[in-house]
């Protein structure tokens, strides 16, 4: 009986870990074929959502930034208040542009 609990308890966690991953390959392409593109009017931590770092753009758009990367610059000291931010549809690389007009893009990190 135990051994037979112990397996439908393994069975359950397997499916559970299979389903989540599903769901999140699912997020990550329909972000893909998002468009973002606004002006950063707040930066922020989220507390609710772990600490994340974020950003609300002036469209109302809410996007998190610890998925992008830059070998050489850190994204969240990096960006200002009045910086535009650009992902294009079918990219998932985001392009900052600060208000001097420099452009750096900074590539999807998975």
């Amino acid at each position: 009986m135990k051994f037979f609990i112990k397996n439908i308890i393994i069975a359950f966690l397997l499916v559970c870990l299979i389903s989540c991953d599903s769901v999140f390959q699912q997020r990550i392409s329909r972000f893909k074929e998002e468009k973002i593109c606004g002006k950063v009017s707040k930066k922020y931590i989220d507390e609710l959502n772990h600490y994340h770092k974020s950003l609300i753009l002036n469209n109302s758009y809410d996007l998190g930034i610890e998925i992008w990367d830059n070998d050489s610059i850190d994204l969240w000291n990096f960006i200002s208040i009045g910086d535009s931010v650009n992902k294009p549809k079918g990219s998932y690389d985001l392009t900052v542009i600060k208000q001097n007009g420099l452009s750096v893009k900074f590539k999807y990190n998975k």
